[in-house]
């Protein structure tokens, strides 16, 4: 499953094996400009991530066959301007620290979400891209 819309804003690339939170989070960034692009798996993941570069990555903490840690650790070896949150409702939160204390994790998110709270998240790692950078990625 992979939705993309406008190719000149931010990007952010939503993994998790349930298909139904899937459309909960592309539904859910609709009314805000940037790229969504989804994934079912890690290693669907892993092959948008080598195929084009993706500013945002949102991953629930299970992505089969990888966890989302390794999933985010992997990413930011391939991207390392990524900014990688954990979006879950079950983590080894002792692999949460480990990540934050690495450098390698931006957020951490409990399922279920806050959208409003997820969406600030989003909207500052993309502003924290735009500042740094002088602007997202054209893919």
């Amino acid at each position: 499953m992979n939705s993309q819309r406008d190719t000149s804003a931010c990007s952010v690339l939503f993994v998790d094996d349930d298909e139904y939170v899937i459309k909960a989070l592309v539904r859910l960034m609709r009314p805000y400009p940037g790229r969504v692009l989804t994934a079912l798996s890690g290693e669907e993941a892993l092959a948008i991530l080598a195929a084009q570069k993706i500013d945002v990555i949102v991953s629930d903490s299970l992505t089969p066959p990888v966890t989302g840690i390794q999933l985010i650790r992997t990413a930011k070896q391939l991207c390392p301007a990524i900014t990688p949150i954990i979006l879950s409702g079950k983590t080894d939160l002792a692999d949460v620290r480990q990540a934050r204390n690495d450098g390698v994790l931006h957020a951490f998110i409990h399922k279920p979400w806050d959208d409003r709270e997820l969406v600030a998240v989003i909207q500052e790692a993309f502003n924290s891209l735009k500042l740094r950078q002088g602007g997202c990625s054209n893919s």
